[in-house]
């Protein structure tokens, strides 16, 4: 079961490489351009059905170089094709990264369908220039390219249909709605599989269980230690709870990922009951860092990508703070969908129901602030933001589940109005402000069916 999971767990990683790579789809294409370049040769040398072909299809094919000539002229104009489909790619890299963030590239280089057309345009010029090599090597009274012919055809239509519409997809693809979009999908993936509403866990741990099990790594505790710098990606907590099960120990795990260490900084404490021989590289290596940061675990990262956007849109430069709204909007979803979530526990229990993990996990109170802590720092002095965002909280009060939810909300709301103070803004925007804060206090005093919960 534990080589299972780790299996998986493996898997995973490898598929979500792959995923984020640029080559995997137009390299598979390129195989299967190879295939098929074989199997129309060894139709058009097969006499029958070459023969059958050739009086269905209607054509004579009497002179084999006349389809080298079509081969060589397709892969010369397919070709140029792929140069300037690369370049206009290469081109909306750019700009995706100068207006909302140089982070924002991985969107792109994810996007299949890009993918898929320039992996088609190569894998059309594979083909025509391999079926021109591999025809030459066969007799020319056994070589009635029918087959290749028609291929040839259809890849050539099937091009130009894909440029056609390479060149739609890259026109909206840049469009800033259709960045936030695919931006707020994953956000909106990553949240739904961090806040499951399927738990391993049948009971919850206690508070006093909770402080039972810290008071545990107040002494006699063995610390593991990173060996490299760079950010926490992923925590194998499977393998971690297996490991302390099967040695009948206690793990806090300090960090979570997202978190940047340096060498040297304490991951994790031990504890065990009995004398256990630690292997720190085995523990180490439960704990995946990179220097990248990656959204697997991380649902602030694709936060801040949300929140970057907003903040280059109201940059100087850029002063568009529609976008910025929009930003809020799709913040404030998320904020919504997770407030309707359980927590991920702090405490993970074994298979026979004893806690021996104790974690650090994303809260609500950190994701409300790594959504509006920046964009109220940096937006004091546009008041239509201000705005958006008082309205986007009171209307997440009057959908929160609980006292804490609703203490972090109100946080925001008071530091908004604080620090609206700071700015000489006009009577009447001064005034809207405050209509605003009138309104989120009404909701506020209306919240009287919240139960009280320590997240």
């Amino acid at each position: 079961m534990k080589l299972f999971g780790n299996l998986s767990e493996s898997l995973f990683c490898v598929v979500d490489g792959v995923r984020n790579s640029f080559w995997a789809i137009p390299v598979g294409l390129l195989f299967s351009a190879g295939f098929l370049a074989i199997l129309t040769l060894w139709l058009d040398t097969h006499p029958l059905l070459a023969m059958i072909l050739d009086s269905s299809v209607g054509l004579n094919i009497e002179a084999p170089s006349n389809i080298r000539s079509l081969l060589s002229t397709t892969a010369a104009a397919v070709l140029g094709v792929a140069g300037v489909s690369f370049s206009i790619t290469i081109a909306s890299l750019t700009l995706a990264s100068q207006q909302f963030g140089p982070r924002l590239i991985r969107t792109f280089i994810r996007n299949r369908f890009i993918q898929t057309v320039l992996g088609v345009f190569v894998a059309t010029f594979f083909y025509c220039m391999l079926t021109m090599q591999l025809s030459s090597i066969v007799a020319e009274d056994l070589y009635r390219p029918v087959v290749s012919l028609i291929t040839v055809l259809l890849l050539t239509f099937t091009n130009l249909v894909l440029l056609v519409l390479f060149i739609h997809h890259i026109c909206v693809s840049i469009q800033v709605d259709s960045v936030i979009n695919e931006v707020a999908e994953e956000m909106q993936l990553r949240a739904d599989l961090i806040f499951s509403v399927d738990s391993d866990q049948t009971a919850p741990c206690s508070e006093q269980q909770k402080q039972a099990l810290e008071c545990l790594f107040n002494a006699n505790t063995t610390s593991v230690k990173a060996t490299e710098d760079g950010y926490i990606t992923y925590i194998h907590y499977d393998r971690l709870l297996q490991w302390a099960e099967k040695q009948d120990a206690r793990i806090k795990v300090l960090l979570r990922a997202g978190d940047y260490v340096l060498t040297g900084s304490e991951l994790m404490l031990f504890t065990g009951d009995n004398d256990v021989n630690i292997d720190s590289d085995e523990l180490r290596e439960f704990i995946n860092i990179n220097l990248k940061r990656t959204p697997e675990q991380d649902l602030e990262y694709t936060i801040r990508q949300l929140v970057e956007i907003a903040l280059r849109a109201l940059s100087p430069g850029i002063n568009d703070p529609f976008t910025a709204i929009t930003c809020i909007d799709r913040l404030g979803s998320l904020i919504n969908f997770v407030g309707h979530r359980p927590m991920p526990l702090r405490t993970l229990a074994d298979s026979n129901g004893i806690f021996r993990l104790l974690i650090d996990q994303t809260t609500y109170k950190s994701l409300v602030e790594a959504s509006f802590n920046q964009l109220r720092q940096n937006a004091l002095s546009h008041v239509d933001i201000s705005l958006r965002m008082l309205e986007t909280l009171t209307q997440l009060v009057l959908l929160c589940d609980t006292h804490t939810q609703l203490n972090e909300l109100s946080k925001q709301v008071e530091l908004i109005m604080q620090g609206s103070k700071t700015e000489g803004f006009l009577e009447h925007d001064v005034d809207a402000l405050r209509d605003r804060y009138r309104v989120y206090n009404k909701a506020l005093s209306s919240r009287t069916d919240l139960t009280s919960d320590s997240v």
